[in-house]
């Protein structure tokens, strides 16, 4: 029963936090609302932990490596995003997004919170003003 169910049923839940991931992988950000950016960030955390350990094991324990590989495509669904995570393909030369977070434990993505006007309202209107949300994949360096 935990996790928010964000009004939708389980497959519903499950096809948003595949598609919210894939856009946060690839454009490095999205703008969303709390809710979804709460739920999002735990599921891409660990596709994040499970693509770094298979890098890990990408030289000493090939059978390791491609199950982390296949472990992420089965979770994200999309090959293109798997490739980038893990540095194949065009991302060779750059490495990828989890060999960026290889020396961190965990914290791999923030939570900003952007105010501004609802789109779609006039400017000094009484409607107010709600937060968004930015969603990045950056962290911060601990000591």
């Amino acid at each position: 029963m935990r996790g928010r169910h964000l009004s939708r049923t389980a497959s519903h839940r499950k096809a948003l936090r595949q598609n919210l991931t894939n856009s946060l992988f690839t454009h490095g950000r999205i703008i969303t609302t709390l809710e979804k950016a709460k739920e999002t960030k735990s599921f891409a955390e660990k596709i994040i932990t499970v693509a770094k350990n298979g890098l890990l094991m990408k030289d000493t324990d090939k059978p390791g490596y491609v199950h982390c590989y296949r472990q992420v495509l089965a979770r994200l669904r999309n090959a293109d995003v798997t490739r980038k995570l893990f540095g194949e393909g065009l991302w060779r030369e750059t490495g990828g997004i989890a060999k960026r977070f290889v020396n961190r434990n965990g914290g791999y993505t923030r939570i900003l919170k952007l105010s501004g006007t609802r789109l779609g309202v006039l400017s000094g209107s009484s409607v107010g003003k709600i937060p968004e949300l930015e969603y990045r994949m950056e962290g911060r360096d601990r000591k």
